[in-house]
């Protein structure tokens, strides 16, 4: 039933299970740094002598019937491969943080479309966190643009909100069309460029010439 190793300092090999009563404890360490025990609930791990530390060759699995609560409260939860942080949850005041540990490492949401993977959201961490959803951004409230609206690929093409109350759109580099305060302008910069109006049967009904500074109707 039970062998003490007197080659071994008195070490104890049990031929069977060790069992227990309830809040009994097996206490670990000379300053009692470790307790295990169960109060017919609970199993309760405490360590109260610096990090609690698990070890192992293969995976570490956590299989609950109920809910998987991580309580740390030092509000940070760290994760970590092979020693080097990577990535890291954090209660901050009333903020919830997640947080990309490694430079310029981004943070991507993936999913399962149809039995393949797609990566739905990307923040790019090397240019400030800017976001490229993989398609379509419905929102359902109001959607608030400080300044500018990029054509995909496109940098001189544009919408912006460049003042209060003022909106332009820039082609090519060149100002297009403007609004400010009262005024509606087409073709700010002055360039060559013509305004046409269509009807239903005259595709010049207005027609401003921009090269040649005239105004034709329904040429």
């Amino acid at each position: 039933a039970l062998t003490l190793d007197m080659s071994d300092a008195g070490t104890a090999s049990f031929n069977h299970d060790i069992k227990l009563a309830d809040s009994s404890l097996i206490i670990l360490g000379a300053g009692s740094d470790t307790t295990i025990s169960s109060d017919g609930a609970n199993s309760i791990y405490y360590a109260n002598n610096g990090n609690t530390v698990f070890y192992g060759a293969a995976n570490f699995v956590v299989d609950v019937v109920g809910d998987v609560i991580l309580d740390a409260d030092g509000g940070d939860i760290s994760l970590k491969d092979a020693g080097t942080e990577f990535g890291r949850l954090t209660n901050n005041s009333t903020n919830f943080q997640i947080y990309s540990a490694i430079q310029d490492a981004d943070i991507q949401i993936k999913g399962n479309d149809g039995g393949s993977t797609v990566t739905a959201l990307t923040l790019d961490m090397s240019a400030a966190g800017a976001a490229t959803f993989n398609d379509n951004v419905y929102v359902g409230g109001d959607l608030f643009v400080p300044n500018l609206i990029y054509h995909t690929g496109d940098l001189n093409t544009y919408m912006q909100f460049h003042q209060a109350d003022g909106w332009r759109v820039v082609t090519s580099g060149s100002e297009r069309f403007h609004i400010e305060g009262a005024s509606v302008v087409f073709n700010h910069d002055g360039h060559d460029a013509d305004f046409r109006v269509e009807s239903n049967d005259n595709a010049n009904m207005l027609f401003v010439d921009g090269g040649a500074n005239k105004v034709k109707i329904a040429q």
